[in-house]
């Protein structure tokens, strides 16, 4: 899988290489408001299959770079926000990264997961959710009782074993 994508004001591309290690839809709390809406599709992939490009990076605006720390404090288009551990599913820091320009949330970068996994929204690449399409639905304990789920997808009413 090559998927390439961009945030609303395209000052940020993302490109992914490899195939995600879960896609799945989210229903807990913190996807709710971060999505303004009943879930939050989100694909996860190894850091190593991730770059970005930000088109207002001095002297890097035409290069893709990999997902890291380093390069996305180096990143003007770029914010961190980081949900504390003790406000999270899983009892870990959560960062979530987004444009500062549009406000897209670009991915998540799950502390649990030591920084070796990513978790992109797939709205963002050109092909959209059919690039990653969900698998399974997380936390279907907090979905909306007018919400239904998606056709053939393994339901968690939290994080599955293993997952998070």
């Amino acid at each position: 899988m090559a998927e390439h994508g961009h945030c609303l004001c395209k000052n940020i591309e993302i490109s992914v290489s490899g195939q995600p290690l879960r896609a799945f839809l989210c229903y807990c709390p913190d996807c709710q408001r971060s999505a303004g809406g009943p879930c939050q599709a989100v694909a996860a992939f190894k850091a190593e299959d991730v770059t970005f490009l930000d088109r207002r990076r001095p002297g890097h605006a035409d290069k893709f770079v990999p997902f890291t720390n380093l390069e996305l404090n180096d990143s003007p288009s770029l914010t961190t926000y980081v949900i504390p551990g003790s406000e999270t599913a899983s009892g870990q820091a959560k960062p979530k990264v987004f444009c500062n320009g549009c406000g897209c949330t670009i991915a998540t970068v799950p502390a649990k997961w030591g920084g070796k996994v990513v978790v992109i929204r797939p709205n963002l690449f050109d092909q959209g959710l059919s690039a990653a399409p969900p698998k399974e639905e997380w936390f279907v304990k907090d979905r909306p009782s007018f919400v239904f789920g998606c056709m053939g997808t393994k339901v968690y009413d939290e994080i599955p074993d293993g997952a998070g």
